[in-house]
């Protein structure tokens, strides 16, 4: 009768913890849709991402500027990180 117990808690635990797994992967899903499909304000196609720039060192606020000071730049900025949706190509020499 005591094993029937314990038998009987152990599924009554592992179905809670699995509702909870369904539920918490079903919150991250609609978070991620969500964040992937928010208008972040900017074009996505039309980004230029170097990398590497690190090796720029104190230099990067100039090189900055030059870009800026191209014709058909509108704005330019750098990062650490890509942001999502962004896509990486290789540059063709």
């Amino acid at each position: 009768m005591r094993s029937k117990g314990i038998r009987s808690t152990l599924v009554v635990v592992q179905f809670t913890i699995s509702i909870f797994l369904i539920i918490s992967t079903m919150i991250v899903y609609n978070q991620l849709t969500y964040m992937q499909e928010r208008n972040i304000g900017m074009d996505k196609q039309n980004i230029m991402i170097l990398r590497n720039t690190s090796r720029l060192g104190h230099s990067r606020e100039g090189f900055k500027q030059a870009i800026e000071a191209q014709s058909g730049i509108v704005s330019s900025s750098y990062t650490n990180n890509t942001f999502p949706g962004s896509i990486i190509r290789p540059c063709s020499a």
